[in-house]
């Protein structure tokens, strides 16, 4: 059996289209266009002469916009009390509360969420990333696996998925997702040399080495100067 080895290497995306996405933004992203929602939806049904209404919906685009979450936050939490099944609003404050480092408070906004729309995906993501920085491992696991079945089309929930079984020793969960995204996405979505690197580590942490060469080979066929693969090369 080999030993389990500590590759020294930089953290990797494997999905093209969210290299340069910080986690932190994508609460910010989803409420950008929850607000564009939200003033599009109510502009058929409310009076014409609703100027206060109106008002108020403005200055929380304003607010939400310029990135004032701290005052968006008690205006939001004062229009939910009146409109308390109002998704958009809600998204909107759990959104801010994200963006201020309030992280509990957002993860119980966006679990009400889900109770009105229970298999949304984006929303269970969201979710599993809350309950990570919240060091909610159970739930964390948990909302990425309902995540993916709500969205398997998704090549970002299914790395998240096969990181989180390695991290919790379910070796054989993480290879069967690893091999899924090697063969269910091209190229152009997701980098192959990187899946395989992942692959290969969750094979040395079992002690396969045989499988481990292979997966580095398939990578390095992929990307002959992958840094990453060959560092894991020499370590065998």
């Amino acid at each position: 059996m080999l030993k389990s080895k500590k590759i020294e290497v930089k953290p990797i995306d494997v999905i093209k289209d969210r290299r340069k996405l910080a986690i932190l933004f994508v609460g910010l992203a989803v409420g950008l266009f929850i607000v564009w929602q939200y003033q599009g939806s109510n502009r058929k049904t409310e009076p014409e002469n609703n100027v206060s209404r109106k008002s108020q919906r403005k200055e929380i685009q304003d607010l939400y916009e310029k990135q004032k979450f701290d005052d968006v936050i008690p205006k939001l939490q004062s229009q939910l009390k009146s409109e308390p099944q109002n998704q958009q609003l809600r998204s909107l404050l759990a959104s801010s509360f994200w963006r201020t480092g309030k992280i509990d408070e957002s993860f119980r906004e966006y679990k009400k969420i889900l109770k009105l729309d229970p298999s949304n995906g984006e929303t269970l993501y969201l979710l599993s990333i809350l309950a990570g920085q919240l060091k909610k491992p159970k739930q964390e696991l948990d909302y990425t696996k309902k995540a993916t079945t709500a969205k398997p089309e998704s090549a970002q929930f299914k790395v998240k998925l096969a990181r989180l079984y390695s991290q919790n020793s379910k070796h054989e969960e993480a290879i069967e997702i690893w091999k899924k995204l090697i063969n269910e996405f091209d190229d152009t979505q997701v980098d192959k040399d990187e899946l395989y690197f992942e692959l290969a580590k969750v094979f040395i942490e079992v002690g396969d080495e045989s499988q481990a060469r292979e997966a580095i080979q398939a990578g390095l066929e992929k990307d002959p100067n992958s840094k990453n693969l060959l560092a894991l090369q020499d370590s065998l």
